[in-house]
């Protein structure tokens, strides 16, 4: 039996299995879907349990079962187990995505091996149907077509029917990060190389969007006179100055250096960068076997240590 809009049929079995299929049209890029709402004598649900779509599969301990597919979906009634404050079950379906179910090939509508219903789909513009009621009449159950549209999709008709949705959270456009490579390029243009290898290197390991403090702690005992020298400590200071560039967005860095002694030293920008090593080791007089003014020549570790952990607690 095909029904018409607006026409109904007695249900004179415990059970029902009705069948939903929504097969697309050539450049249909969106996802239908089905979703029931087990309403009361005023038509609403009486709690977000009363809403079965695909993360809520079945309601009313189980009386109500959904089993979607692809393009189509099946839902089991065991309609003597319904309990009594459902008076209606509406059966819908709506579309994620920006088409409207005129782009779908067909909707229909199945009671097994009783009747279909078939959707007029010719120059619709809305996103949902409420394709048919499962409703008590009289003490017994009974389908009803409906084919009625519904403008807006999913979350209008929840509304609707009662459910409770939570508004969508406010997005907050971020400021767009400006480049590693375009920070250096007035003030640093010799370290844009070390950027661009920087750059590449983050975004492999998915840290090209983190924030960070970025520290530089100096051993400026003996043992490190050659590296100091040779231009290496001024060099890492160069490649470090580059991340702390990216991580942090005030473009400074910490410094301490420690030998026997520690000190913190004036903080590393751009403007201070290049050859900030020579100008800190320029501070004042030092002895024989001292690399950094003052701080003497062995290794005392913990006390700077100390001092970092405690100063970015």
């Amino acid at each position: 039996m095909q029904l018409q809009s607006g026409q109904n049929i007695p249900l004179h079995t415990a059970t029902l299995t009705l069948r939903l299929d929504y097969p697309p049209s050539p450049g249909f890029h969106s996802t239908p879907e089905t979703c029931l709402f087990m309403l009361n004598a005023e038509g609403k649900v009486t709690g977000d349990a009363d809403f079965i779509f695909y993360n809520n599969l079945s309601a009313a301990g189980g009386s109500v079962k959904l089993n979607p597919g692809h393009q189509y979906a099946v839902v089991h009634f065991a309609l003597d187990q319904i309990p009594d404050t459902i008076q209606k079950i509406a059966i819908t379906m709506v579309i994620d995505g920006s088409d409207t179910i005129s782009g779908l090939a067909q909707l229909k509508l199945s009671a097994e091996s009783q009747a279909t219903f078939f959707v007029d789909l010719n120059g619709r513009t809305e996103k949902a149907v409420i394709m048919g009621e499962v409703y008590r009449y009289q003490g017994n159950w009974k389908l009803r077509a409906l084919g009625q549209g519904f403008n807006g999709g999913l979350e209008p008709l929840a509304v609707s029917y009662g459910v409770d949705v939570e508004p969508a959270a406010e997005v907050v456009p971020q400021p767009a990060r400006i480049s590693l490579e375009k920070k250096l390029e007035g003030k640093a243009p010799a370290l844009i190389s070390l950027a661009k290898k920087a750059s590449i290197s983050l975004a492999k390991h998915k840290l090209d969007t983190v924030e960070a403090r970025v520290a530089f702690v100096l051993d400026a005992s003996g043992s490190m006179t050659g590296q100091f020298k040779k231009g290496h400590v001024q060099a890492v200071l160069d490649r470090i100055a580059v991340l702390s560039v990216q991580f942090d967005d005030d473009g400074t860095m910490d410094v301490w250096g420690f030998a026997e002694r520690h000190k913190k030293y004036p903080d590393v920008t751009l403007d201070n960068l290049d050859g900030y090593i020579a100008a800190i080791q320029n501070t004042g007089k030092r002895s024989a076997w001292e690399i950094l003014p003052g701080l003497g020549g062995t290794n005392n570790e913990p006390p700077v240590m100390n001092e970092v952990i405690d100063y970015f607690k």
